[in-house]
């Protein structure tokens, strides 16, 4: 495979045309975001394991990934959220960045999440020619429920002038094989996806705490080899510790997952 650069100018986002030609639905937001109109993509060269992915308002570079892990970015969900994938959007790696400089610089930094993956879903459209659509499907989930000893979540409570809570984050850290999860100011969607992003597979929040509360809490768990829980720690499988540390058990079931349909999508070639 030769690195040739392919460099074009984006066609124009929200044309009849285009919405003719695609099975994906636009939203107001999606429609009247700007467009990548200067862009690049080539293979990665095999002898080069670096990656580096940056990703901003008014541009992105996405080095040594693959297209179902950018493509999947783009829509906000997991690897395993997307079917109908041809092998090479898996194997093949590439280089690929992008960038507006036809839009107003302010306007571009107001835009909103969903207005930003509508940009990087034209990219793909327009150089790798994706066709595809979101549907929900019946597969393989979790359903999240409080453990019999109830929930060790802690929440946070109003400050005394009765100031809310801030919302946070996470913060994470790797050692002997285990992971260590410190929550501060989390509301439960956001522990939900974290969860399913470990696991890989959907989470289904049946707890019926509070979902306008924030939480804390720190969790360690055994890290994932690829072969399961690493061995080189005593720290417990992550379902394990879930219930062990935070009261939340983890039971598998069948329920709605959403899933992107790949419809069509081709190899870049030089214009």
């Amino acid at each position: 495979m030769h690195a040739d650069v392919y460099r074009v100018r984006a066609r124009p986002a929200g044309t009849l045309a285009l919405l003719l030609l695609t099975s994906v639905t636009f939203c107001a937001q999606q429609a009247s975001s700007p467009a990548f109109d200067v862009f690049t993509v080539k293979p990665h060269a095999a002898s080069d394991g670096h990656m580096d992915w940056y990703d901003g308002k008014e541009s992105f570079r996405a080095n040594n990934v693959t297209l179902l892990s950018f493509l999947a970015n783009a829509w906000g969900l997991r690897q395993d959220q997307v079917a109908g994938a041809p092998a090479w959007l898996e194997e093949l790696h590439w280089d690929m960045a992008g960038k507006v400089t036809d839009a107003d610089a302010a306007a571009v930094q107001q835009l909103s999440r969903e207005q930003m993956r509508a940009m990087r879903q034209q990219f793909l459209r327009d150089r790798f020619h994706l066709r595809a659509h979101l549907e929900t499907r019946t597969g393989p989930v979790y359903d999240m429920t409080v453990a019999k000893g109830g929930t060790r979540l802690q929440t946070l409570a109003p400050g005394v002038d009765g100031t809310p809570p801030k919302r946070g984050g996470f913060s994470m850290r790797s050692t002997g094989g285990a992971l260590t999860l410190k929550a501060e100011g989390v509301p439960m969607d956001m522990l939900v996806r974290s969860v399913a992003g470990s696991l890989h597979r959907s989470v289904v929040d049946r707890t019926q705490l509070p979902t306008g509360a924030l939480y804390a809490f720190t969790l360690r768990y055994a890290q994932e080899t690829g072969l399961g829980a690493s061995s080189e720690t005593d720290a417990l499988p992550l379902r394990e510790a879930m219930e062990d540390q935070l009261g939340l058990h983890l039971e598998p079931a069948r329920g709605p997952v959403e899933t992107l349909v790949i419809d069509a999508v081709e190899k870049p070639a030089e214009n």
